[in-house]
């Protein structure tokens, strides 16, 4: 699983990426409760159409 870990404290962030590396960014921000899964289907066409969704 992809993470970003931050410098300062070492807190770990997990991140999903969908579509082109290039393509312009769509960020997807899931809540405390709930998890990435909760955009797995709304990320799809927008990563379909060119966007990179994080």
């Amino acid at each position: 699983m992809p993470y970003f870990e931050s410098p300062a404290d070492g807190t770990r962030l997990h991140h999903v990426d969908y579509g082109p590396a290039d393509g312009p960014v769509v960020v997807f921000v899931s809540s405390t409760y709930l998890g990435t899964e909760m955009w797995e289907y709304q990320m799809v066409q927008p990563a379909e159409a060119g966007y990179r969704c994080e």
